[in-house]
């Protein structure tokens, strides 16, 4: 009997079907449901299923037609929000329309189910296919399928959609050998926000056999280049009749995935050439950026393959079923583009003579003086029209340009003293006209038509600039990332240094870049002492990633005398947090020469709260460690490269890159209470030059804070450099010194060590003890670890072009680094690879100049 509170409600819907409100499998989802009807859906047969559903074939009896019905299993159906997620990704796909992706013909939701219908197509798929085989797929039919879902791709990517599901049971083949990608249950617009996205939750979605590093670990972050990896796997499995990583459970596959290298494809399989088997290494690089970055890419190399093998690129028929074709001619091959190549020659001289014939001067529009055309080429006496669309500036032409967002804060910078890295303030007054692409002339006091509305960017695309107007255009890196979604991309398309206000960037991932062929520098300064108007950290990021390209960034912070405040960063990450960076510069200002800021750091890891308790955040993941990656990137000043606070979880990977700093590579501090599981800081270096003034690596606890996460070190044809007090290591606290030594693993080869008092590269401090302090000599170093673990160190090796740099720190540049070409110097060509050891300078980012002095 109901309680007597209860109500009744009384629903219109249609009675729910019998047992299709309980979680079932799809098996028995399927023999349930055989025979019933959703909405006008007949479904007459049980195809299969999976973790997401069932599948049926299906009448639509409006149109009657055959049709593909999948129904969403009831556990990810039953809330209403999952159903709105459902609907969202199912209108993912239904933007989709190619003639390699299954089409999504309705979405619908029927007695407490919920569906979608796709096109129904007779084939097999390519596991069935490998399965009757009895083995490898012809290489030329592994070839063909895997170019044609790469057009897939192709369109789904132009759309703005990943499918976050590519393995063999995806891809239908028919009769006549066409390619179907089918399944897009996954799929979601790569823009899509986070709450609308099936996977939410955080529930790591996919097959594991065929699952990207990436993907395994957020799918959420997953893009193009996560299908890509998938559909490399596919390949691999077509190519040898096993996936890439057939053993061990779920988690084990996760891992190798993540860590292992695949066993090349040669070995299953005599028929796989070394081109194909680049191609499928390159698909399956465990760093996207290592990947194909789009399927244009992809389909520029399979098409060469496919030539190769006599594959005739417009004719998608089955090939194992058919004779082999003869290659086709030059002519053939080559006609494609050549045709259109001479009719744009035809058009080029047919506008050379249209309009090289003379022009009578006589009946141009006379411009009196003090007069100017307008940019738009309108008549002087008449406005352009509102609206009008008009070219962008080029990169060197926006110094001068000011909207009236710009105008109204360099006015208000007009009345106080220029300050180094302010934008030029504009003149209430000036001899002449100023004409800027976009904009009209007026006589003075005119009254004037307001700037054109820029066409918005492509969607996803939000563009930092001080003289572009209209939508997704912004006049602040902040006021862009607070309008940023997940996925999308802010773009600085100005030239120099423009002062930005502290972000915080809360359950975010998108990319901050540079515009083509601009050279912003986004600068920093604080100006007030009181975290609540001007926060410790310039770009704090909680819950989130973040990736940075070709960007120069600064952080100036006054001298202590100026600004009290101490604990400054310029970036800030929590663990489980992400931070790519490729091809950018920081510099790091630090007080002045004779006083500076205690514990700044450019990097600061830390526990789930901000040190000042001002703001909260989640990580994205407390169990995962904080994941940064460099890649040719330099860094320069008085701060810590990366300082990790509360014992937290972190790998850092450094490739190629310039360090020179007053402080530490990497600054750990201990915790007050053991963290969950066995936490780590992995440290990993390759080709970077690093000077260091007070050191590489410290690690400091006391009784408060006693706890460390283990250390451990893989550094690899580096230059390692410091002054006669600097130390490779240092560690103090209240732990004694083997415990302190059983802190830290290092391996190592072909590192140079330089400038360093080869007495002293290593200090354990038990602070317990009076005769606690302990310093390890150079050969005590190489004796701990071995020489399977220190491989072929040497020690004041290098030979500078520049014996002693002169200048600050934040100032240096390559230049100051630069090995001397001489036939002493060892670094020279001395590393793993046959390069020089330490930075590939013509690969690093160019350094901003100083900024001009203030006048007096």
């Amino acid at each position: 009997m109901a309680p007597p509170n209860d109500q009744t409600v009384i629903s219109q819907r249609p009675p729910a079907l019998p047992g299709a409100n309980r979680s079932l499998p799809p098996q028995e989802l399927g023999k349930l449901l055989v025979g019933q009807t959703l909405s006008h859906f007949e479904l007459l047969d049980f195809v299969g299923g999976g973790g997401m559903g069932a599948v049926f074939r299906a009448r639509d009896t409006m149109l009657n037609r055959i049709v593909a019905l999948k129904v969403l299993s009831r556990d990810q159906g039953s809330e209403d929000d999952t159903r709105r997620r459902f609907q969202n990704e199912a209108q993912s796909a239904a933007r989709l329309d190619h003639e390699n992706i299954a089409r999504v013909y309705f979405v619908g939701e029927d007695r407490g189910l919920n569906y979608i219908v796709f096109e129904y197509i007779e084939g097999a798929n390519l596991r069935d296919l490998v399965e009757r085989h009895g083995g490898p797929l012809p290489l030329a039919d592994a070839i063909n399928y895997t170019l044609q879902v790469a057009r897939a791709l192709e369109h789904a990517c132009s759309r703005d959609v990943v499918h976050r599901d590519i393995k063999p049971s995806n891809v239908l083949v028919t009769a006549d050998g066409r390619a179907k990608l089918v399944d897009m249950g996954l799929a979601r617009l790569h823009q899509v926000d986070a709450r609308d996205d099936l996977t939410a939750s955080g529930v790591t979605l996919g097959t594991f056999d065929y699952i990207s590093p990436e993907q395994a670990r957020d799918p959420r972050s997953a893009d193009v280049r996560s299908d890509i990896y998938s559909l490399g796997c596919t390949l691999y499995y077509m190519l040898t009749a096993r996936p890439p990583f057939p053993d061990g459970t779920v988690l084990q596959k996760l891992l190798q995935h993540t860590s292992d290298e695949p066993p090349d494809p040669r070995q299953f399989n005599h028929e796989v050439t070394d081109d194909v088997a680049a191609v499928v290494r390159k698909m399956l690089a465990k760093n996207p950026r290592r990947r194909y970055q789009s399927p244009p890419a992809l389909i520029a190399d399979l098409s060469v393959l496919a030539e190769a093998l006599g594959l005739p690129l417009g004719n998608w028929s089955n090939l194992s079923n058919v004779p082999s074709a003869a290659a086709p001619t030059w002519f053939e091959r080559h006609l494609p583009w050549a045709v259109p190549v001479m009719l744009l020659l035809a058009a080029a001289v047919a506008i050379e003579v249209v309009f090289s014939t003379p022009v009578d001067e006589s009946q141009l529009p006379t411009i009196n003086a003090g007069q100017m055309r307008p940019a738009n080429g309108a008549a002087p006496d008449k406005a352009a029209p509102a609206g009008a669309e008009a070219p962008h500036a080029a990169p060197d032409a926006q110094a001068g340009a000011t909207t009236p967002e710009t105008n109204s804060a360099l006015v208000a910078n007009a009345a106080g003293a220029a300050r180094p890295g302010d934008m030029p303030p504009v003149p209430d007054s000036a001899p002449s006209a100023t004409i800027t692409p976009g904009a009209t002339a007026t006589q003075p006091g005119a009254e004037t038509e307001p700037p054109a509305i820029d066409p918005p960017p492509r969607p996803g695309l939000l563009v930092v600039s001080p003289t572009a107007r209209g939508p997704q255009y912004f006049n602040s890196l902040r006021a862009a990332c607070s309008a940023a979604r997940n996925g999308d991309v802010v773009e600085l398309r100005y030239n120099g240094r423009r002062e930005e206000r502290p972000l915080l960037l809360h359950n975010r991932r998108f990319t901050i870049r540079a515009g083509e062929s601009y050279k912003p520098i986004v600068v920093f300064r604080p100006d007030d002492s009181n975290p609540m108007r001007y926060p410790r950290d310039m770009i704090e990021v909680t819950g989130g990633k973040l990736s940075l390209v070709n960007l120069a960034i600064e952080l100036n912070v006054p001298a202590p005398g100026e600004i009290a405040a101490d604990r400054w960063s310029l970036l800030a990450l929590q663990q489980g947090d992400s931070l790519e960076v490729q091809n950018c510069s920081f510099t790091i200002r630090n007080g002045d020469q004779a006083a500076l800021h205690s514990d700044v750091s450019l990097i600061n890891v830390r526990a789930l709260s901000n040190w000042n308790g001002l703001r909260v955040g989640e990580a994205a993941d407390a169990d995962e460690p904080a994941h940064l990656h460099w890649e040719h990137c330099v860094a320069r000043g008085q701060a810590t490269l990366l300082r990790i606070d509360d014992a937290q979880a972190v790998t850092f990977a450094w490739e190629n890159g310039l360090l020179c700093t007053s402080e530490w590579l990497t600054s750990i501090h201990g915790a007050s209470m053991a963290g969950q599981g066995d936490p780590h800081v992995r440290i990993s270096l390759r080709h970077v030059t690093a000077y260091a003034a007070s050191g590489f690596f410290q690690m400091l606890n006391d009784l408060d804070h006693p706890y460390l996460p283990a250390l451990d070190i893989q550094a690899n044809d580096n230059i390692l450099a410091g002054d006669s007090s600097s130390l490779l290591i240092d560690q103090a606290g209240v732990d004694d010194r083997n415990t302190f030594l059983e802190y830290v693993s290092w391996n190592g080869e072909r590192n140079f060590y330089t400038g360093f008092d080869p007495q002293s590269v290593w200090r354990l401090h038990d602070q317990n003890r009076d005769d606690g302090l302990r310093r390890l000599s150079a050969i005590d170093w190489e004796a701990h670890w071995g020489r399977s673990r220190e491989v072929l160190p040497n020690w004041n090796g290098v030979v500078w072009r520049r014996p002693n740099p002169q200048g600050p720190l934040f100032a240096r540049g390559l230049d100051d680094y630069a090995l001397e070409e001489s036939p002493d110097n060892m670094a020279r060509a001395g590393a793993s690879d046959g390069r020089d050891v330490g930075m590939v300078g013509y690969l690093l980012p160019p350094l901003p100049a100083e900024p001009a002095a203030t006048p007096p």
